[in-house]
């Protein structure tokens, strides 16, 4: 039996599909992310699957943004504490075009009945990191536009805290009068001035604001009148991890999950401020799915 696990995001979509096993048989991607096709769910799926479905595939699981509001079946968060075996547990069932879909809930931080943050499809590559019988705490850090830091402990998530890190570095490099002194010459020198600036607590540097506005006045110190945009990017990238680390009692090692490029810098942002971290899996998605599906609750008749 195959099974097919959809990770299905605002501008992407990662079909894959497995073995009852687990194991990857093959993948397709594309950038039909709910925002180019709303409300042609089941077509642009089929144009993912379809191959699969003729193959005699029919469970499908899908966890992102799919499952919310602007998606295809909005599905009520889980809240934490949560292991694969809770997120399973409210996931929705609908049959589709004679296959079984199954649809994941995304994840809540709630405190005295207030949602503090929400995780939707991230949750799946987290699970996908983790096992059960895991010893310990670990720290998953997923960078993007909305970076998130998650902490796991035996298989379950126990708290994450999310960062708009990445929307807020294009709308500064593309908005602001900080464009005009922003260089496309990669600097690892100025990445590594820029985590260290974001990263620093001493009084004289100020906060973020502040911070932002003096790599203009490092520009004009330059020939040209420009900086590397790499020094805002350490900059954005060493202030998110001084947030998270503020949040954090203890801080274990890290894993780093998502685009390669971009995880090695988050590698290269962590080591200079002093944070054990390693690669994580770009894949780990399809693992949490197929943990997801293992774990569905089948609805009678079926």
């Amino acid at each position: 039996m195959t099974f097919i696990g959809v990770d299905w995001g605002t501008s992407s979509l990662r079909a894959y599909l497995l073995d009852d096993a687990g194991t990857l048989l093959d993948q397709r991607s594309g950038r039909d992310g709910i925002s180019k096709s709303p409300g042609e769910w089941k077509q642009t799926l089929l144009r993912y699957i379809g191959p699969w479905v003729e193959a005699g595939a029919r469970e499908v699981v899908l966890s992102g943004m799919i499952t919310s509001r602007q998606g295809w079946v909005e599905t009520p968060y889980a809240t934490l504490p949560a292991d694969a075996a809770r997120i399973a547990e409210g996931m929705i069932h609908r049959t589709e075009a004679g296959l079984d879909l199954w649809f994941a809930p995304g994840l809540a931080l709630v405190d005295d009945g207030r949602t503090l943050d929400v995780i939707r499809g991230e949750e799946t590559q987290i699970l996908g990191h983790v096992s059960d019988h895991d010893a310990g705490a670990k720290l998953i850090i997923l960078p993007g536009s909305h970076s998130k830091w998650a902490l796991v402990d035996g298989g379950t998530v126990t708290w994450f805290s999310t960062f708009l890190t990445g929307e807020l570095f294009n709308a500064i490099a593309e908005h602001t009068l900080l464009r005009a002194t922003l260089t496309d010459e990669p600097s690892a020198e100025a990445f590594g001035q820029g985590v260290a600036l974001g990263s620093s607590q001493k009084p004289g540097d100020g906060g973020l604001l502040h911070k932002l506005f003096s790599l203009r006045v490092r520009a004009l110190a330059e020939p040209g009148g420009v900086v590397s945009r790499d020094l805002l990017a350490g900059l954005i990238f060493g202030t998110e991890i001084q947030e998270a680390i503020q949040q954090l009692a203890t801080l274990p090692p890290a894993l780093v999950i998502g685009n390669s490029a971009l995880a090695r810098q988050y590698l290269a942002a962590l080591r200079i401020i002093g944070v054990e971290a390693h690669m994580g899996d770009e894949d780990a998605a399809a693992a949490g799915l197929f943990k997801l599906f293992q774990d569905r609750k089948v609805p009678n008749g079926l």
